[in-house]
C-alpha cells in the first residue's frame, strides 16, 4: 500500500474511533452486561 493510502486510512480510523468517548463505552458496556443477564436469566429457566 502507498503511502498516501495509509496516511489516509491513519486519517479514517483515528475519525472514526474518535465517536467512541469514554461515555459512549461506557454506556455500550453497560447494555451489553445488561442483555446478557437478561439472556442468562431467560436462558436458565
Amino acid at each position: 500500500m502507498d503511502s498516501q493510502m495509509q496516511a489516509a486510512q491513519r486519517s479514517r480510523i483515528r475519525e472514526a474511533a474518535s465517536a467512541f468517548t469514554t461515555e459512549v463505552i461506557d454506556y455500550l458496556e453497560n447494555v451489553r452486561k445488561v442483555h446478557e443477564q437478561v439472556i442468562d436469566t431467560v436462558n436458565y429457566r
